[in-house]
C-alpha cells in the first residue's frame, strides 16, 4: 500500500509539472508572438487558462496530503492533545464529505455538459472535458483526506496533518 501511495504521489507530480511546463510554453510563445508580430496564437489565453485549471484541481489532494492546505490554527491551540485529534479528525472527515458532494454535482454538470454538445470558443474541446477537472479534482482530494484521517486515527496523539 505504501508503494501504491508513493506511485500514485510521484504520478501526480509529474502530471503537475507537465500541466505547469505547458502552460509555461504557450504562454511564453503567445507573448513572443504578440510582440514580435511574428505570429498570433488567439487561442493561448483561453488554453492557458484551462491548463491552470486543471492544474489547480489536480495537485489540490497532494496540497491538502502535504498540509499545505489553508488552515486556521486558533482552535487547535487552545485544545489538549486527544483534543487536537479528534477536531483534526472531525475536519477531515467533513473536508472528505464535501468532496462526495463536489465529485458528485460535479459529475451531473460533466454529463449535463456533454448532452447539450458545447464547445470551447477557441479551442473547439467539449466541454464536458473542461468540466471534468472538478469531479476529477475532488475526487482525487477526496482519496487523500481519506488517508488522512487513516493516518491520523492511527497516529498515538498530536496535531496536525501528515
Amino acid at each position: 500500500m505504501k508503494r501504491f501511495c508513493e506511485a500514485f504521489l510521484k504520478l501526480e507530480k509529474g502530471i503537475g509539472g507537465a500541466l505547469l511546463l505547458l502552460m509555461l510554453v504557450v504562454v511564453f510563445f503567445a507573448t513572443v508572438g504578440r510582440y514580435t508580430g511574428l505570429y498570433n496564437m488567439s487561442w493561448s489565453d483561453e488554453a492557458a487558462r484551462y491548463l491552470m485549471i486543471w492544474f489547480v484541481f489536480l495537485l489540490a489532494g497532494l496540497s491538502a496530503f502535504r498540509g499545505e492546505m489553508f488552515s486556521i490554527d486558533l482552535v487547535t491551540e487552545h485544545l489538549s492533545v486527544t483534543g487536537q485529534k479528534v477536531f483534526a479528525v472531525i475536519r477531515l472527515v467533513l473536508m472528505t464529505a464535501f468532496c462526495i458532494f463536489a465529485v458528485v454535482y460535479g459529475a451531473d454538470l460533466v454529463l449535463h455538459q456533454a448532452q447539450i454538445h458545447q464547445t470551447s470558443p477557441s479551442l473547439k474541446l467539449p466541454m464536458w472535458f473542461m468540466y471534468s477537472s472538478v469531479p476529477l479534482g475532488c475526487l482525487i482530494l477526496e482519496l487523500h483526506y481519506i488517508a488522512l484521517t487513516w493516518l491520523e486515527l492511527r497516529k498515538p496523539g498530536g496535531k496536525g496533518e501528515a
